[in-house]
């Protein structure tokens, strides 16, 4: 894998409504959009995004569907803070990685 290219897989950022976390999603995302090499095949790099509260995370939102990524970057709640949340999470993350394979958190 080249410098700065993301791997095929899955992604799962946490806290990526805002800072360093939207940047991650933002920059796994736009790797879609640059030529692939023969190292990483971009069109098959998913984006998990892991929110306090999707209802909230409109920068979020907006910057996905922007970039037309609304297949490849599900925002799914999870708040760190709320084991039942990361309960949930856990669960779904299980359930997702059947649908999109290996995942790298």
């Amino acid at each position: 894998m080249a410098q700065g290219q993301a791997d095929d897989g899955v992604w799962v950022i946490v806290g990526a409504s805002r800072g360093i976390g939207l940047e991650f999603v933002r920059n796994l995302l736009e790797q879609r959009a640059s030529p692939p090499s023969s190292t990483c095949s971009y069109a098959s790099v998913k984006v998990i995004a892991a929110v306090r509260d999707p209802d909230k995370a409109s920068l979020l939102r907006d910057l996905v569907q922007s970039l037309g990524a609304e297949s490849r970057c599900p925002i799914e709640k999870c708040d760190v803070s709320d084991d039942n949340s990361i309960s949930v999470s856990a669960k779904l993350r299980r359930c997702r990685e059947h649908i999109f394979g290996s995942m790298f958190l």
